[in-house]
């Protein structure tokens, strides 16, 4: 299986949802239950390894109790 390149578009995402994640203290575990995805997708999803759906993005936020579309805003402030 290729190995997928890393975008600095799903770094910063990444930096931002595990900040909110944290913020909220919640474990990748408690994340993806309540999303009804595994540990290691929200891991791919914070390390960058994978960019989320929209369809992901907008349960990551109701999850994360944020209003629509502050993880976006958060990430395109992080790059510049």
């Amino acid at each position: 299986m290729a190995r997928r390149q890393k975008t600095a578009l799903g770094m910063a995402f990444g930096a931002v949802l595990a900040e909110a994640r944290g913020q909220r203290g919640l474990t990748q575990e408690a994340l993806a239950a309540r999303i009804d995805y595994s540990r290691v997708q929200i891991a791919y999803l914070e390390t960058g390894v994978r960019e989320p759906s929209l369809e992901a993005l907008l349960r990551l936020e109701r999850a994360l109790e944020l209003p629509s579309g502050d993880l976006t805003r958060r990430t395109a402030q992080k790059l510049g």
